[in-house]
C-alpha cells in the first residue's frame, strides 16, 4: 500500500486589497513517502555543491535578492547560473506531482475577504489531492501544511473539514462509493516555518514559477529561451500532474477530476 504526503505552501498574501496586481497562489507538492529520503538526499548534494553545508534553505525570495546564504552569488553572476541551472535540473528530477490554484485578485467579487481567498485554494488544492489518490492503489495520504497564523490556519480545517460534509458526498458519490475521505487521508497537520521539509521548499520555489506561468497566460508576457524564469516555467509544467492514459478505467475517473494547474475565476 503506498503512503502520499502533500505538502503546502503559499505565495502572496490573500488580503483582497494587498497588492492586487499580484496573485495569491496555493501550491501542493504530493510525494509517495518512500521516496522523500532519496529527494532529500540530492538536495543536500546540490546544497553541499554550493555552499559546503546542507542546511540552506530553497527560498525564491532570498535567491531573487541574493541575501542570506545566497548572498554568495552577489557579486559572482556566473555561479548563479550554475546553481540556478543545476537547481532547474533538480527540480526536473524530483519525484513530485504538483497541484496550484491561482487567486487572480484582480477579478474576484468585491465581498470576498482573506477566509474566501483561503478556503477557495485550499479546496481547489485539497480537491485536486484527493481525486489524485483515489486514482492510485489503495492508497493513504497526509497533508502537511506550512503554519501561518492560527486565524488562517482555522481557514485549511474548515475547508479540508468541507470533504468530510454531508453535501459534499452527496456531490461527489462516486468518491464515497469506492472508499470514505478520511480512510483515506489519516492526517492533517502544521509545521512551523523552521521545519525545513525539502518538499516545501520546492513548493516555495513552484510558487514563483506559478506566477510566472499565471503571467504568461493571463498577460501573454513572454519569457526568453534559456532563462532562469522561462526554465523555471518547464520545470513546472513537467512536475504538474497529468493523467496517464493506460490507467485501469476505474482509476482514470479520478485522475481526469485533477486539474493540476487552476485560476480562480476564470
Amino acid at each position: 500500500m503506498a503512503k502520499y504526503c502533500l505538502f503546502i505552501d503559499e505565495s502572496g498574501l490573500p488580503a483582497p486589497a494587498y497588492q492586487i496586481e499580484r496573485p495569491y497562489i496555493l501550491v501542493g507538492c504530493a510525494i509517495d513517502v518512500k521516496k522523500r529520503e532519496e529527494l532529500n538526499i540530492k538536495a543536500n548534494e546540490l546544497k553541499n555543491k554550493y555552499w559546503g553545508k546542507s542546511n540552506v534553505v530553497f527560498h525564491h525570495d532570498e535567491l531573487a535578492k541574493n541575501k542570506n546564504d545566497f548572498e554568495i552569488f552577489k557579486y559572482d553572476p556566473e555561479l548563479k547560473e550554475s546553481f540556478e541551472k543545476d537547481l532547474i535540473k533538480f527540480l526536473h528530477r524530483a519525484p513530485l506531482n504538483v497541484f496550484i490554484t491561482v487567486i487572480d485578485k484582480q477579478k474576484i467579487e468585491p465581498n470576498w475577504t482573506q477566509e474566501t481567498i483561503v478556503r477557495k485554494t485550499a479546496r481547489s488544492v485539497f480537491y485536486d489531492y484527493i481525486a489524485y489518490l483515489y486514482s492510485r492503489q489503495s492508497p493513504k495520504g497526509e497533508i502537511v501544511i506550512e503554519a501561518s497564523n492560527s486565524e488562517k490556519d482555522k481557514y485549511y480545517l474548515a475547508a479540508f473539514s468541507y470533504f468530510l460534509s454531508p453535501a459534499w458526498k452527496i456531490k461527489n458519490s462516486d468518491f464515497i462509493e469506492l472508499k470514505n475521505i478520511n480512510e483515506v487521508i489519516s492526517s492533517i497537520s502544521f509545521t512551523t516555518k523552521h521545519n525545513h521539509d525539502i518538499e516545501t521548499q520546492i513548493a516555495d520555489i513552484f510558487g514563483f514559477a506559478a506566477y510566472c506561468l499565471y503571467l504568461k497566460k493571463i498577460k501573454g508576457k513572454k519569457f526568453s529561451k534559456g532563462t532562469y524564469k522561462n526554465d523555471l516555467i518547464g520545470a513546472l509544467n513537467d512536475k504538474l500532474y497529468k493523467t496517464n492514459p493506460g490507467m485501469a478505467q476505474e482509476k482514470l475517473n479520478f485522475a481526469k477530476k485533477v486539474k493540476g494547474f487552476q485560476i480562480i475565476p476564470k
